[in-house]
Protein backbone atom coordinates (compact mmCIF):
# COMPACT_ATOMS: atom_id res chain seq x y z
CA UNK A 1 0.00 0.00 0.00
CA UNK A 2 1.31 3.43 -0.92
CA UNK A 3 1.16 5.82 1.98
CA UNK A 4 0.30 9.45 1.43
CA UNK A 5 3.28 11.79 1.30
CA UNK A 6 4.39 12.83 4.79
CA UNK A 7 1.62 10.73 6.37
CA UNK A 8 1.85 10.33 10.19
CA UNK A 9 2.24 6.67 11.16
CA UNK A 10 1.19 4.93 14.33
CA UNK A 11 3.87 4.38 17.00
CA UNK A 12 6.03 7.11 15.50
CA UNK A 13 5.92 10.74 16.64
CA UNK A 14 5.47 12.84 13.50
CA UNK A 15 5.09 16.59 13.27
CA UNK A 16 4.27 18.07 9.88
CA UNK A 17 4.52 21.66 8.78
CA UNK A 18 2.03 21.97 5.96
CA UNK A 19 3.43 22.78 2.52
CA UNK A 20 3.39 26.42 1.64
CA UNK A 21 1.34 27.52 -1.33
CA UNK A 22 3.15 27.20 -4.63
CA UNK A 23 5.00 30.37 -5.57
CA UNK A 24 6.65 31.55 -8.74
CA UNK A 25 10.40 31.12 -9.07
CA UNK A 26 12.00 34.33 -7.78
CA UNK A 27 15.48 33.39 -8.99
CA UNK A 28 16.95 32.81 -5.52
CA UNK A 29 17.60 29.13 -6.28
CA UNK A 30 19.69 30.16 -9.31
CA UNK A 31 18.44 27.32 -11.48
CA UNK A 32 16.83 29.70 -13.96
CA UNK A 33 13.98 27.32 -14.75
CA UNK A 34 11.16 29.78 -13.98
CA UNK A 35 9.18 26.98 -12.34
CA UNK A 36 6.60 27.02 -9.60
CA UNK A 37 8.10 26.11 -6.23
CA UNK A 38 6.54 24.40 -3.22
CA UNK A 39 8.29 23.77 0.09
CA UNK A 40 7.28 21.28 2.79
CA UNK A 41 8.89 20.21 6.06
CA UNK A 42 8.46 17.06 8.15
CA UNK A 43 9.94 16.15 11.53
CA UNK A 44 10.04 12.50 12.61
CA UNK A 45 10.69 11.87 16.29
CA UNK A 46 11.92 8.61 17.82
CA UNK A 47 9.39 5.87 18.54
CA UNK A 48 9.80 2.77 20.71
CA UNK A 49 13.35 2.56 19.38
CA UNK A 50 15.77 5.33 18.52
CA UNK A 51 16.07 6.15 14.83
CA UNK A 52 18.99 4.02 13.66
CA UNK A 53 19.00 4.24 9.87
CA UNK A 54 17.60 6.24 6.98
CA UNK A 55 17.48 5.24 3.32
CA UNK A 56 16.81 7.96 0.73
CA UNK A 57 16.01 7.34 -2.93
CA UNK A 58 15.58 10.53 -4.96
CA UNK A 59 15.86 10.16 -8.76
CA UNK A 60 14.37 13.66 -9.21
CA UNK A 61 16.94 15.99 -7.65
CA UNK A 62 19.53 16.67 -4.96
CA UNK A 63 19.93 14.97 -1.60
CA UNK A 64 21.79 16.72 1.24
CA UNK A 65 22.18 14.76 4.49
CA UNK A 66 23.50 16.56 7.57
CA UNK A 67 24.16 15.06 10.99
CA UNK A 68 23.35 17.04 14.15
CA UNK A 69 23.08 16.60 17.93
CA UNK A 70 19.44 15.54 18.20
CA UNK A 71 17.20 12.47 18.13
CA UNK A 72 14.75 13.38 15.35
CA UNK A 73 14.91 13.40 11.57
CA UNK A 74 14.02 16.67 9.84
CA UNK A 75 13.13 16.61 6.13
CA UNK A 76 12.77 19.67 3.92
CA UNK A 77 11.45 18.99 0.41
CA UNK A 78 11.48 21.67 -2.29
CA UNK A 79 9.50 20.84 -5.44
CA UNK A 80 9.94 22.57 -8.81
CA UNK A 81 7.49 22.19 -11.70
CA UNK A 82 6.45 24.21 -14.78
CA UNK A 83 2.78 24.44 -13.71
CA UNK A 84 0.39 23.60 -10.88
CA UNK A 85 -0.80 20.33 -12.47
CA UNK A 86 2.75 18.98 -12.74
CA UNK A 87 3.57 20.23 -9.25
CA UNK A 88 0.64 18.26 -7.85
CA UNK A 89 1.98 15.04 -9.32
CA UNK A 90 5.30 15.22 -7.49
CA UNK A 91 5.29 12.99 -4.44
CA UNK A 92 7.58 12.60 -1.44
CA UNK A 93 6.86 9.43 0.55
CA UNK A 94 8.19 8.80 4.04
CA UNK A 95 7.88 5.42 5.74
CA UNK A 96 9.13 5.40 9.37
CA UNK A 97 9.11 1.95 10.97
CA UNK A 98 8.84 1.22 14.70
CA UNK A 99 12.19 -0.60 14.55
CA UNK A 100 13.97 2.71 14.00
CA UNK A 101 14.41 2.59 10.21
CA UNK A 102 13.19 5.43 7.99
CA UNK A 103 12.68 5.21 4.22
CA UNK A 104 12.27 8.28 2.05
CA UNK A 105 11.56 8.31 -1.69
CA UNK A 106 10.29 10.58 -4.47
CA UNK A 107 8.23 9.88 -7.56
CA UNK A 108 5.92 11.33 -10.22
CA UNK A 109 2.41 9.92 -10.04
CA UNK A 110 0.94 8.54 -13.25
CA UNK A 111 -2.33 9.96 -14.62
CA UNK A 112 -3.97 8.17 -17.53
CA UNK A 113 -6.09 11.21 -18.33
CA UNK A 114 -3.07 13.51 -18.60
CA UNK A 115 0.16 13.46 -20.61
CA UNK A 116 3.36 12.29 -18.98
CA UNK A 117 5.46 14.88 -17.17
CA UNK A 118 8.86 15.47 -18.78
CA UNK A 119 11.58 14.69 -16.25
CA UNK A 120 13.67 17.62 -17.42
CA UNK A 121 10.94 20.07 -16.33
CA UNK A 122 10.54 18.96 -12.69
CA UNK A 123 12.73 18.32 -9.67
CA UNK A 124 12.57 17.63 -5.95
CA UNK A 125 15.46 18.65 -3.73
CA UNK A 126 15.73 17.10 -0.26
CA UNK A 127 17.63 18.38 2.77
CA UNK A 128 17.61 15.85 5.60
CA UNK A 129 18.99 16.40 9.12
CA UNK A 130 19.65 13.20 11.06
CA UNK A 131 21.10 12.22 14.45
CA UNK A 132 24.85 11.76 14.12
CA UNK A 133 24.66 8.06 15.09
CA UNK A 134 22.24 7.20 12.25
CA UNK A 135 23.47 4.97 9.40
CA UNK A 136 22.58 6.69 6.13
CA UNK A 137 22.16 5.49 2.57
CA UNK A 138 21.32 7.65 -0.43
CA UNK A 139 20.70 7.28 -4.13
CA UNK A 140 20.38 9.97 -6.80
CA UNK A 141 20.40 10.04 -10.60
CA UNK A 142 21.55 13.42 -11.97
CA UNK A 143 21.28 15.31 -8.70
CA UNK A 144 23.93 16.08 -6.11
CA UNK A 145 24.41 13.71 -3.16
CA UNK A 146 26.12 15.25 -0.12
CA UNK A 147 26.67 13.77 3.36
CA UNK A 148 28.29 15.47 6.35
CA UNK A 149 28.76 15.14 10.11
CA UNK A 150 27.58 11.55 10.65
CA UNK A 151 29.34 8.85 12.69
CA UNK A 152 27.84 5.54 11.51
CA UNK A 153 29.04 5.46 7.90
CA UNK A 154 27.17 5.82 4.62
CA UNK A 155 26.19 3.86 1.51
CA UNK A 156 25.96 6.20 -1.50
CA UNK A 157 24.98 5.67 -5.12
CA UNK A 158 24.79 8.14 -8.01
CA UNK A 159 24.40 7.91 -11.77
CA UNK A 160 25.74 11.16 -13.24
CA UNK A 161 25.41 13.36 -10.18
CA UNK A 162 28.38 14.28 -7.96
CA UNK A 163 28.95 12.75 -4.52
CA UNK A 164 30.56 14.70 -1.66
CA UNK A 165 31.35 13.47 1.86
CA UNK A 166 32.64 15.63 4.70
CA UNK A 167 33.44 14.80 8.34
CA UNK A 168 32.08 11.24 8.34
CA UNK A 169 33.15 8.31 10.51
CA UNK A 170 32.47 4.61 9.99
CA UNK A 171 32.36 2.49 6.87
CA UNK A 172 31.65 4.45 3.67
CA UNK A 173 30.74 2.95 0.29
CA UNK A 174 30.30 5.21 -2.77
CA UNK A 175 29.52 4.30 -6.38
CA UNK A 176 28.87 6.42 -9.47
CA UNK A 177 28.68 5.97 -13.22
CA UNK A 178 29.71 9.37 -14.57
CA UNK A 179 29.70 11.56 -11.48
CA UNK A 180 32.69 12.91 -9.59
CA UNK A 181 33.31 12.02 -5.95
CA UNK A 182 35.04 14.04 -3.23
CA UNK A 183 35.81 12.98 0.34
CA UNK A 184 37.13 15.24 3.11
CA UNK A 185 37.82 14.20 6.71
CA UNK A 186 36.71 10.59 6.58
CA UNK A 187 37.63 8.40 9.56
CA UNK A 188 37.06 4.73 8.79
CA UNK A 189 37.09 2.25 5.93
CA UNK A 190 36.30 3.86 2.57
CA UNK A 191 35.45 2.21 -0.76
CA UNK A 192 34.94 4.49 -3.77
CA UNK A 193 34.18 3.33 -7.32
CA UNK A 194 33.48 5.32 -10.50
CA UNK A 195 33.20 4.40 -14.16
CA UNK A 196 33.80 7.81 -15.74
CA UNK A 197 34.30 10.25 -12.88
CA UNK A 198 37.20 11.76 -10.96
CA UNK A 199 37.84 10.71 -7.36
CA UNK A 200 39.37 13.11 -4.80
CA UNK A 201 40.36 12.43 -1.18
CA UNK A 202 41.59 14.83 1.50
CA UNK A 203 42.35 13.85 5.10
CA UNK A 204 41.30 10.20 5.15
CA UNK A 205 42.35 7.91 7.97
CA UNK A 206 41.22 4.38 8.74
CA UNK A 207 41.76 0.70 8.11
CA UNK A 208 41.23 0.83 4.34
CA UNK A 209 40.99 3.20 1.40
CA UNK A 210 40.03 1.50 -1.85
CA UNK A 211 39.51 3.74 -4.89
CA UNK A 212 38.84 2.45 -8.40
CA UNK A 213 38.13 4.47 -11.54
CA UNK A 214 37.89 3.51 -15.18
CA UNK A 215 38.02 6.77 -17.13
CA UNK A 216 38.67 9.21 -14.31
CA UNK A 217 41.64 10.37 -12.28
CA UNK A 218 42.33 9.70 -8.59
CA UNK A 219 43.86 12.31 -6.29
CA UNK A 220 44.66 11.78 -2.59
CA UNK A 221 46.04 14.30 -0.11
CA UNK A 222 46.88 13.84 3.59
CA UNK A 223 46.03 10.12 3.50
CA UNK A 224 46.88 7.97 6.53
CA UNK A 225 44.91 4.76 5.97
CA UNK A 226 46.73 1.50 6.69
CA UNK A 227 45.71 -0.29 3.49
CA UNK A 228 45.54 2.00 0.45
CA UNK A 229 44.65 0.80 -3.03
CA UNK A 230 44.10 3.23 -5.93
CA UNK A 231 43.70 1.98 -9.48
CA UNK A 232 42.59 3.63 -12.71
CA UNK A 233 42.49 2.44 -16.31
CA UNK A 234 42.78 5.70 -18.28
CA UNK A 235 43.29 8.33 -15.57
CA UNK A 236 46.24 9.62 -13.58
CA UNK A 237 46.79 8.58 -9.95
CA UNK A 238 48.38 11.02 -7.49
CA UNK A 239 48.85 10.39 -3.77
CA UNK A 240 50.33 12.20 -0.80
CA UNK A 241 50.40 9.66 2.04
CA UNK A 242 51.70 8.90 5.51
CA UNK A 243 52.22 5.11 5.54
CA UNK A 244 51.31 3.15 8.65
CA UNK A 245 53.41 0.44 10.33
CA UNK A 246 52.84 -2.83 8.47
CA UNK A 247 50.61 -1.09 5.95
CA UNK A 248 50.31 -1.63 2.22
CA UNK A 249 50.06 0.88 -0.64
CA UNK A 250 49.12 -0.14 -4.17
CA UNK A 251 48.90 2.55 -6.87
CA UNK A 252 48.38 1.61 -10.49
CA UNK A 253 47.15 2.97 -13.81
CA UNK A 254 47.07 1.31 -17.18
CA UNK A 255 47.49 4.41 -19.39
CA UNK A 256 47.84 7.31 -16.94
CA UNK A 257 50.77 8.50 -14.87
CA UNK A 258 51.25 7.58 -11.20
CA UNK A 259 52.82 9.94 -8.65
CA UNK A 260 53.39 9.18 -4.95
CA UNK A 261 54.75 11.49 -2.25
CA UNK A 262 55.47 9.77 1.09
CA UNK A 263 55.74 11.45 4.50
CA UNK A 264 56.61 10.05 7.92
CA UNK A 265 59.24 7.79 9.46
CA UNK A 266 57.88 4.31 8.74
CA UNK A 267 60.27 2.06 6.84
CA UNK A 268 59.30 1.25 3.25
CA UNK A 269 59.81 -1.58 0.79
CA UNK A 270 59.10 -0.16 -2.67
CA UNK A 271 58.47 -1.90 -5.99
CA UNK A 272 57.92 0.33 -9.03
CA UNK A 273 57.46 -0.12 -12.78
CA UNK A 274 56.76 2.35 -15.59
CA UNK A 275 55.93 2.11 -19.28
CA UNK A 276 57.63 5.47 -19.86
CA UNK A 277 59.89 7.28 -17.40
CA UNK A 278 60.54 5.97 -13.88
CA UNK A 279 61.75 8.25 -11.08
CA UNK A 280 62.53 6.63 -7.72
CA UNK A 281 65.36 7.78 -5.38
CA UNK A 282 68.29 5.40 -5.54
CA UNK A 283 66.97 3.50 -8.59
CA UNK A 284 68.41 3.72 -12.10
CA UNK A 285 65.78 4.71 -14.69
CA UNK A 286 64.27 1.66 -16.34
CA UNK A 287 61.36 1.04 -18.70
CA UNK A 288 58.94 -1.86 -18.38
CA UNK A 289 60.85 -3.61 -15.59
CA UNK A 290 60.21 -3.80 -11.85
CA UNK A 291 62.65 -1.91 -9.67
CA UNK A 292 62.96 -2.56 -5.93
CA UNK A 293 64.39 -0.41 -3.15
CA UNK A 294 64.04 -0.09 0.64
CA UNK A 295 64.00 3.01 2.86
CA UNK A 296 64.32 3.25 6.63
CA UNK A 297 64.07 0.54 9.26
CA UNK A 298 63.05 -2.97 8.26
CA UNK A 299 60.91 -3.58 11.31
CA UNK A 300 57.28 -2.68 10.69
CA UNK A 301 57.96 -1.79 7.05
CA UNK A 302 55.07 -0.75 4.85
CA UNK A 303 54.98 -2.19 1.34
CA UNK A 304 54.56 0.10 -1.66
CA UNK A 305 53.73 -1.07 -5.20
CA UNK A 306 53.58 1.64 -7.85
CA UNK A 307 53.04 0.94 -11.54
CA UNK A 308 51.82 2.25 -14.87
CA UNK A 309 51.91 0.03 -17.91
CA UNK A 310 52.02 2.85 -20.46
CA UNK A 311 52.66 5.98 -18.36
CA UNK A 312 55.19 7.67 -16.10
CA UNK A 313 55.85 6.75 -12.47
CA UNK A 314 57.19 9.16 -9.83
CA UNK A 315 57.99 8.21 -6.23
CA UNK A 316 59.34 10.71 -3.71
CA UNK A 317 60.09 11.09 0.00
CA UNK A 318 58.98 14.32 1.67
CA UNK A 319 60.71 15.45 4.89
Amino acid sequence: MTRAPFAPLALIAVALVAPTNAVADDGTDRDGDGALIERAELVIGPGPRAIGSIAIDNPLGDVVIEGYDGDSVSIVAVKHAPDALALGRLRVTVVPDPDGAVRLSTAITERRDRPAVALATVRIDLTVRVPRAVKVSGRVTTGRLAVSNVDAGADLDASTGPISVHNVAGVVFARSLAGSQRFEEVFGALDSHAIDGNLAFDSVRGARLNAQAFGGSIDGRRIASKDVRMTSVDGDVALEVEPQVGGALTLASLRGSVSVQVRGTVGLRVRARAGKSLSVPGVAPTVGQWAEVAFGARRGQATVNVSSRFGDVRFGLVQ
